[in-house]
């Protein structure tokens, strides 16, 4: 299966080798149908990938992406900031 790295929301943060973002940096949380309708537009040609996502705030985007992906039987491994080295760490979602 294809593995993607992924990054919840363009420019929030510098994240090395992601390239490509689900939202662009203006989002409106309150437009849940919005949101629902930008990850699935993101997610339709990567049905069955594995996804490594890069998260970079914005919980109620985070929430629908997470939502997608088991309803959608997606692979999901989020990754956090740690701001005391610099790094990301994994959180597995489903395996």
């Amino acid at each position: 299966m294809e593995r993607i790295n992924i990054g919840l929301c363009e420019g929030r943060h510098n994240i090395p080798h992601v390239t490509d973002y689900i939202f662009p940096s203006v989002v409106n949380p309150t437009d849940i149908v919005g949101l629902k309708e930008t990850i699935e537009k993101k997610f339709e040609t990567m049905k069955y990938a594995n996804v490594n996502l890069y998260v970079t705030g914005l919980t109620v985007a985070l929430v629908e992406v997470i939502k997608y992906c088991l309803k959608n039987d997606i692979k999901l491994t989020l990754y956090h900031y740690n701001k005391e080295d610099n790094n990301y760490y994994p959180q597995t979602v489903n395996d």
